[in-house]
């Protein structure tokens, strides 16, 4: 049984055969087959993103191009990450400003709790659990975006619904969340120490890996959960089984 119906057209879906695969396997030559699609892709997402306020339009596009990589369905790069941008400017708008926002109380309130000389009138105790607070809720922020942009793209959703189910899944899909938060978290690590040597290989694929990765991880997880609360569906998806194994 699937609610929020899906919004684009069933392709064929991945085979019996290629399911049985390991998924580290699938991921891995999914990638490195559509190599070169996925450069291109990355040179155009990056494009995409100078004007800051497009960043979450593009972000959704090359969720959604990702995301059909992951299930092994038909996608024409360059003109579904056009037709998903314009599709989602003002949702993508609308999320990298809430974005913004968040991100920025999130920064003045964690840099006026390490401030010794303005908070020496507050016991170091409630200093350090505020500050744990606001480093569990930067946490649910960033774990609830690996979640929101493939969600808005795939299924029937206010964007309050879709923020308010990415922070529901960032606050119980514990496994998951910190293998994304690993492996994003180790690239972006990597880049702000050696970034002059490390620029041209991001600037080529770093973010199209990031979010295959990230795809193969959640959605099947927002199949699981989030398809089977939809009571309008539409179509039907033949997707049951995780790709990646979840304990949570």
């Amino acid at each position: 049984m699937k609610f929020f119906s899906f919004k684009d057209t069933e392709g064929p879906g991945i085979g019996k055969d290629a399911e049985r695969a390991p998924a580290y396997i699938r991921f891995f030559k999914t990638y490195f087959l559509n190599f070169s699609k996925m450069v291109g892709l990355n040179l155009v997402y990056v494009f995409a993103c100078l004007p800051i306020l497009t960043i979450g339009p593009a972000t959704a596009a090359l969720n959604y191009v990702m995301r059909n990589f992951s299930q092994d369905k038909h996608v024409d790069v360059l003109y579904d990450f056009t037709r998903k941008c314009k599709e989602y400017f003002k949702p993508g708008l609308l999320l990298t400003l809430f974005d913004i926002v968040v991100g920025v109380l999130l920064y003045f309130s964690i840099s006026l709790w390490m401030d010794v000389n303005l908070m020496a009138s507050i016991p170091g105790v409630v200093r350090i659990v505020a500050l744990v607070v606001l480093l569990f809720i930067a946490y649910l922020v960033i774990c609830a975006n690996f979640y929101m942009f493939t969600m808005l793209v795939s299924f029937e959703l206010t964007l309050g619904q879709v923020i308010r189910n990415s922070f529901i899944l960032a606050m119980h899909k514990i496994g998951r969340n910190i293998a994304m938060l690993l492996v994003n978290g180790i690239l972006f690590i990597i880049f702000l120490l050696f970034w002059q040597i490390a620029f041209p290989v991001y600037l080529a694929c770093v973010f199209t890996f990031c979010a295959l990765f990230n795809n193969f991880m959640i959605y099947p997880v927002l199949l699981k959960h989030i398809a089977l609360d939809d009571p309008q569906k539409k179509e039907k998806s033949s997707v049951e089984e995780s790709i990646f194994h979840d304990t949570h």
